[in-house]
């Protein structure tokens, strides 16, 4: 039996740091990210079973905290000349202490769309974002 499309794959990260470009602009915690391909299907004359194949990519990505500061968050968050929101990477390190130690890195490229600002912390604000993956999760273990 195959498999139509791809797996969909869910990641869940408890802190991450957000960078564009080359700065580290923020710290985001409790990030879950969901990807896959969707199911394309057309009808097949003489058949209740259509044909299946592999669709186009698909993924999102929240954050249920996202502390920078307000310079930051509009950087993240609002649309440039071009009418895009940017698109941001969001990379989390991560280290197994509990056998030989390795580093697990996965590094997610995506436009924060969404954003729900949710108060002030000293010369930071913390927000919850959310939006689209522009392309497949890298994972790197080292």
């Amino acid at each position: 039996m195959s498999v139509i499309g791809g797996q969909t794959k869910v990641v869940y990260i408890r802190r991450a740091t957000i960078k564009i470009g080359s700065s580290t602009l923020a710290v985001g915690r409790e990030i879950t990210a969901q990807w896959g391909n969707e199911v394309a299907t057309a009808a097949v004359i003489g058949s209740d079973v259509p044909i299946n194949w592999t669709g186009q990519f698909k993924g999102q990505i929240s954050i249920g905290y996202l502390y920078c500061t307000d310079l930051d968050l509009a950087a993240l968050t609002e649309p440039g000349a071009d009418g895009q929101v940017p698109e941001t990477t969001i990379t989390s390190e991560l280290t197994d202490t509990q056998a030989t130690a390795k580093k697990d890195t996965w590094t997610f490229k995506a436009r924060l769309n969404d954003v729900q600002l949710l108060g002030r912390a000293g010369d930071f604000v913390y927000a919850r974002a959310s939006g689209v993956l522009t392309e497949r999760p890298s994972r790197v273990q080292t």
